[in-house]
């Protein structure tokens, strides 16, 4: 069982979530991050998969009180800082994404719309919820621990 991490960018954007992986600085967990290739079924009525990027496993940057049952993910500190230096800027090469740190098999109970640099914070601040998908934003739309969609 791991921690993983999923990024899944808008439809069509895949030119651009391959860019802003890319851009990213080594210290920023680059080297853990794979672009997934979504299979497309071979059927009239199925539609492309929208890109994907994602670690599968995240389970060293859990610090030892981290707890399954808790709220949030509690990571190591400079754990911390390399999975904002991952997840703020791709947040904002791609708005309209959705991010998920789940458990391997676990499906988000929550919804939460933020912006990059919340997204940023979040992660800083070993705030990641267990159970939350964050839908990015635009920074200039706001976003904000209440703005559940």
């Amino acid at each position: 069982m791991c921690l993983t991490l999923t990024i899944r960018a808008p439809e069509g954007s895949r030119e651009m979530l391959t860019a802003a992986v890319n851009a990213l600085p080594p210290s920023a967990l680059r080297d853990w991050l794979t672009i997934r290739r979504p299979a497309r079924l071979r059927l009239p009525w199925s539609r492309a998969r929208p890109p994907q990027a994602g670690i599968s496993c995240l389970c060293p940057l859990l610090s030892e009180s981290a707890c399954w049952d808790a709220a949030t993910w509690a990571m190591n500190a400079p754990a911390c800082e390399s999975l904002a230096e991952l997840l703020e800027p791709l947040a904002r090469a791609l708005p309209g994404a959705e991010v998920e740190v789940l458990w391997i098999g676990d499906a988000p109970a929550t919804e939460q719309s933020v912006t990059a640099a919340e997204l940023g914070t979040l992660a800083r601040t070993s705030a990641l919820g267990t159970h939350t998908r964050y839908r990015i934003v635009s920074e200039t739309a706001g976003g904000g621990p209440d703005s559940h969609s």
